[in-house]
């Protein structure tokens, strides 16, 4: 081989390895900014598909309308189990009768979720409970059961028609059974839903004072 013949083929392989210099160089620079644009892409749809929802204005008239929702809260209950002695008449066997009775009553206490109270300060939801009260009291007339039962001859009407025997219950759980531990447990309870109800509504920044 002549030394004009060796030089031509160096030059030749000189011009192969910086033609495949550059497509290598090209092939990242193609790989690079297809990464790049890829990334881009994922970031944009994120963005436009995992757009944050906008929390609506907090006002009062949205607080109470989340809040209505419930109608009346009842937030407490009790079972009470009662025993009462119950006397009528004055002449034994002739107009008085007498029994005792044993009985079951379910009782309900919560507040009237239409007379809550909302304002909104700046970034603070303020709620104003009313009174908890007793909502109901359901005596169970199949757990009426009557005893030492004493009957008069001129006044006798069949009690376990049930009238007078659930109003006696009645009157017995209010003022026997611990109706103010009811009422406090309830409050407490009333505060706690109120204020969930609320704060799932709002966004975190939102201060809720239940009162």
């Amino acid at each position: 081989m002549s030394r004009r013949e060796y030089y031509e083929m160096l030059r030749e392989e000189q011009r192969k390895r910086k033609s495949m210099k550059r497509t290598f160089l090209i092939i990242i620079a193609v790989l690079f900014f297809a990464f790049l644009l890829s990334g881009l892409g994922v970031f944009v749809g994120y963005k436009l598909f995992h757009k944050k929802e906008k929390k609506p204005e907090i006002t009062s008239a949205f607080i109470s309308s989340k809040i209505e929702d419930v109608s009346d809260l009842t937030a407490a209950e009790m079972t009470y189990n009662g025993i009462i002695y119950y006397k009528e008449g004055d002449i034994p066997f002739i107009t008085q009768k007498s029994y005792n009775m044993s009985y079951t009553a379910e009782v309900r206490a919560g507040i009237d979720v239409s007379e809550v109270k909302v304002n909104v300060v700046g970034n603070t939801v303020v709620v104003k409970l009313p009174e908890t009260e007793i909502q109901s009291i359901d005596v169970d007339a199949n757990s009426v059961h009557f005893y030492d039962e004493k009957h008069a001859l001129f006044n006798w009407d069949d009690k376990k028609d049930g009238v007078e025997a659930i109003k006696n219950a009645e009157a017995d759980v209010e003022q026997n059974a611990d109706l103010e531990e009811l009422k406090s447990k309830a409050t407490k309870n009333s505060k706690e839903i109120i204020e969930k109800i609320i704060k799932d509504a709002v966004d975190e920044d939102t201060q809720v004072v239940v009162d």
